[in-house]
């Protein structure tokens, strides 16, 4: 691991910042736009996976998708590894809620669009690809 990614300092507080704008670009509305479609106006006027897909097709629904889920992944995945934790199994504390702090910047970044006004929306695709390579800990109050 990177002495910079041991302490919850610079390093995770940029890795959230790169995060947060590439969980921003809206993937539907850019999609759409080289259509020629606002698909803001069309449709459930969600720029999202769904309405893209009712809106242009299926298959442009599917590339949104795909490309919403790779935004969540993609920051969280190289912040691990720059930071030498990904494959690793101990980890620092501090490196711990600096990787948790990627995965959520990336949704929130998703959810609340700069490029779009900030505008609130569904979060099903990055939601879960940011979480999923998060290290998990196992939890005493379970054990039997």
């Amino acid at each position: 691991m990177i002495q910079a990614a041991q302490d919850f300092g610079w390093y995770w507080w940029t890795c959230a910042a790169i995060a947060f704008l590439a969980g921003s670009l809206p993937f539907g509305v850019l999609i759409a736009r080289r259509r020629g479609v606002d698909i803001r106006k069309e449709g459930s006027g969600n720029p999202g996976a769904t309405n893209v897909g009712r809106v242009l097709g299926r298959r442009f629904g599917i590339l949104c998708f795909f490309l919403d889920a790779l935004k969540g992944a993609v920051p969280v995945l190289v912040a691990g590894w720059l930071a030498g934790l990904l494959g690793g199994t101990s980890t620092t504390n501090a490196a711990a809620w600096g990787w948790l702090l990627v995965a959520v910047s990336a949704i929130l970044g998703h959810c609340f669009s700069p490029w779009i006004g900030f505008r609130g929306w569904r979060c099903r695709e990055a939601c879960l690809p940011p979480l999923s390579p998060a290290p998990r800990y196992p939890d005493p109050s379970r054990a039997r």
